[in-house]
């Protein structure tokens, strides 16, 4: 995951593509919301 998150900031990233990240993102926030909340 980590090795594709670099190729992905090494090229021009496509709208769809940040739309991905962003989404990815907000699900790993909640999550992590979730586990901090007892």
């Amino acid at each position: 995951m980590c090795h594709k998150a670099i190729f992905i900031k090494n090229r021009k990233m496509t709208l769809h593509e940040k739309n991905i990240l962003l989404i990815m993102n907000t699900f790993i926030l909640l999550y992590v919301s979730k586990l901090s909340v007892p």
